[in-house]
């Protein structure tokens, strides 16, 4: 059942050169750190090079040689940052890649639209950001101001099916 491809299938199969992006809003410490930690723990860095600034020593820090950045960024010893990850699958499908910018109090993921976005790939990441959501009940999410969805009303009626409890704001 591919319901999130049938509903919002616009948001994500021309390539125009956007990054979509969906945030998820007034989450807690803990919520920011889980939703982190899925992307650390079930993903690859696109880019192993790629830094976030430490506060606590004012300087760049590759990525790779922290353990809990989530952590990090919510206590305020870090900056926020955003990094791609490969290799993040759902329900044994693998997505495409996905970015992540983590802040002290929210998270936005992004992906670039595609031909890569298969029906079954939309459809996990629906059940993907539904996880994230069970996880995080508090959270709104809503489309990014700045380069968000093609349509987000398509988009959040699928996620409705989804998520039916989700908080809407």
């Amino acid at each position: 059942m591919n319901l999130g491809w049938r509903i919002s299938n616009c948001n994500f199969t021309a390539d125009d050169g956007s990054l979509p992006g969906i945030d998820f809003t007034c989450l807690t410490p803990e919520s920011v750190r889980a939703i982190t930690d899925h992307f650390f723990r079930f993903g690859k860095l696109l880019h192993e090079d790629a830094t976030f600034w430490d506060n606590r020593i004012e300087q760049d820090v590759k990525i790779s040689q922290v353990v809990d950045l989530g952590e990090l960024v919510t206590s305020g010893a870090a900056s926020s940052f955003h990094c791609c990850f490969t290799g993040i699958s759902w329900n044994n499908v693998e997505l495409p890649v996905l970015g992540l910018f983590v802040f002290e109090d929210s998270i936005e993921i992004d992906y670039r639209m595609g031909k890569e976005w298969l029906p079954e790939k939309v459809n996990a990441f629906f059940e993907l950001l539904a996880h994230f959501i069970s996880i995080a009940p508090e959270t709104l999410v809503k489309s990014t101001e700045c380069e968000g969805l093609r349509d987000p009303e398509n988009f959040y009626e699928a996620l409705d099916h989804y998520a039916p409890d989700r908080k809407r704001g």
